[in-house]
């Protein structure tokens, strides 16, 4: 059994992301690859991570092509999780930095206009995903999102769409999780793949 990520700097750690993409850690006290989420997850579950696609300053729509990378954004990266039983897409909060526009609810016949705004794009990703990875199980994983606006409406979309999400609130520095942080956010993983999976 094997899980994939589709995230932000969260999830990046030098080595262990496709070439192109930017990545954030290791930085701080998260010094080693064995104290990045996944890698806990890994470590300590019947999955085995097969693709993490994170990339440092993505946002899960359009915006950050223009700033972070072409294919930074989430809605570029869809197709690129290897195969997958389980899909942990864990992002979001640079969306909410950078006041992307938030928009009407939208879960179908998307157009590509729809992408530069938060809440099509989070649909549109969990739509191509499904799609894409037709036997996956689907998880939203939430980050320290202080803007209360974004993270209810990660909740609304999962929920219209029928997959979980997990609110860790992991301690940060400078917006990043800790060594600390990334452990809390292991452990709400774990526990989730063990009561649910």
């Amino acid at each position: 059994l094997e899980f994939s990520v589709l995230g932000d700097s969260y999830s990046t750690y030098s080595g262990y992301n496709p070439s192109s993409n930017w990545t954030y850690y290791p930085t701080g006290d998260v010094d080693d690859v064995s104290e990045m989420w996944w890698y806990i997850v890994d470590e300590d579950t019947k999955y085995a991570y097969d693709t993490i696609n994170a990339w440092s300053g993505g946002t899960v729509s359009n915006y950050s092509a223009s700033t972070k990378g072409a294919n930074s954004p989430f809605i570029k990266r869809v197709g690129n999780l290897g195969n997958p039983n389980l899909i942990f897409i864990m992002g979001g909060l640079n969306d909410a930095l950078h006041d992307v526009p938030l928009v009407a609810f939208k879960y179908s016949n998307f157009v590509d206009a729809d992408l530069d705004y938060f809440r099509p794009a989070c649909a549109y990703v969990i739509s191509q995903l499904k799609t894409l990875y037709p036997n996956a199980d689907i998880v939203w994983v939430t980050e320290a999102i202080t803007a209360s606006d974004y993270l209810n409406s990660i909740h609304t979309i999962c929920t219209e769409m029928g997959i979980p999400y997990l609110d860790p609130v992991p301690e940060v520095v400078q917006r990043h999780p800790t060594a600390d942080g990334q452990a809390t956010i292991a452990d709400v993983v774990i526990n989730y793949i063990e009561t649910y999976l």
